[in-house]
């Protein structure tokens, strides 16, 4: 049995069997991360605007809605979307984009806004970011490209999307890879062939890939790098892309991430462990001085200014996870963080490894994270 309605949702667009009015998309889109969002000069709170667009986008009477969510959301995102839709129908399903493209190609290409996720038939995935032009980020991933047909996922609605994905099957095709460039509209289609029922079509099934998408901020999960703490911690875990604003910084996939702009300190990113109260990445970004040793004076003036032992252990040039930085100390009642400043293309890159004070710091994610630092176009 087909499904009654498809919904195919973001990341940028919406496309179903109506057609929603763009402003209400916006505005869904834009705020998902949000509990309310801003309609015209209205602020509506987030599930309504969502159960409008689902009920817009859905023709009337609809027994099964499947909505077709980017493989990258996190759950919060999915869940949101398919409470909506239990609004409009009784069966809600939800379905990654990858799977539904997946019986055209053993490989997809997944275009995000700010990265590209190759999935293999087996459920690996990696993660390229968007660094340096398109011609560069097509041959990084033509790098994990190890099979003979591709299907390149291209959505709606994104800035450079379309130029990326004609580098990248220009690329694949002079290696002779066979090379399908699928939409929206593509997606759509294949999701309304596919049966009702079978272990990937169940109700509701969370996303095996993990992110977090909110004011810049991006998170998309890709297997195999090292995410584990502690002496219970996993030797390789799924890690992440955390992007914000021109910083990408490797994370773990499934350590819950959020804003934070009051309290002591800059206005940063906060990756949290799920385990451990007090473990967490912070990631902070600022314009950068012309050397890391002005950059190392000018930070070590603006730590004199602060209270006696709150900044301590000041090293100007150190060198860490083969970088050459700048770290400290930062003490504070319940926990220390490990700052380690960078500076790359013009951006300064602060990375803080948080721990309890009776706790070593979590130095296999610091590292990583470290290592991975660096700064998009």
């Amino acid at each position: 049995m087909s499904h009654d309605a498809v919904v195919v949702v973001g990341p940028t667009e919406i496309v179903g069997d109506r057609a929603v009015e763009a402003e209400l998309v916006t505005a869904a889109l834009e705020s998902i991360d949000d509990a309310v969002a801003l309609v015209g000069d209205r602020v509506v709170p987030v599930d309504a605007v969502w159960r409008q667009v689902i009920t817009a986008a859905v023709a009337p009477g609809a027994r099964t809605v499947a909505l077709v969510c980017p493989s990258w959301w996190r759950s919060q995102r999915v869940e949101l979307v398919c409470d909506a839709a239990r609004e409009v129908a009784a069966h809600v399903v939800h379905l990654r984009r990858a799977d539904v493209l997946h019986h055209d190609s053993k490989l997809i290409v997944e275009i995000a806004p700010d990265f590209a996720v190759v999935h293999a038939r087996n459920g690996e995935s990696s993660v390229v970011p968007w660094v340096g032009n398109p011609r560069t980020v097509a041959a990084s991933i033509d790098a994990r490209v190890d099979e003979a047909a591709v299907v390149i996922d291209v959505p709606g609605g994104m800035d450079g999307a379309t130029r990326l994905s004609g580098e990248l099957a220009h690329v694949l095709r002079l290696r002779g890879v066979s090379v399908l460039v699928a939409d929206d509209r593509r997606v759509l289609r294949a999701a309304r062939d596919r049966p009702v029922g079978g272990r990937r079509m169940a109700r509701f099934a969370k996303p095996r890939v993990v992110a977090l998408t909110g004011a810049g901020l991006v998170v998309a999960a890709m297997a195999g790098a090292a995410a584990g703490y502690g002496a219970d911690g996993p030797a390789t875990a799924p890690s992440a892309w955390l992007v914000e604003g021109r910083v990408a910084v490797e994370v773990p996939a499934d350590w819950p991430t959020e804003r934070i702009e009051s309290g002591p300190g800059s206005a940063r990113v906060q990756v949290l462990s799920p385990l451990e109260p007090h473990v967490a990445i912070h990631v902070t970004q600022s314009q950068a001085q012309e050397s890391l040793a002005v950059a190392a004076e000018v930070l070590r003036r603006a730590l004199d200014e602060e209270p006696d032992g709150v900044f301590v252990e000041f090293t100007a040039a150190d060198r860490r996870a083969d970088k050459d930085v700048i770290t400290y100390r930062e003490i504070r009642t319940d926990h220390h963080v490990e700052w380690t400043v960078m500076l790359d293309r013009g951006v300064r890159i602060a990375i803080g490894c948080q721990h309890a004070p009776d706790r070593p710091a979590p130095d296999r994610v610091c590292d990583a994270a470290i290592r991975s630092a660096r700064t998009l176009p």
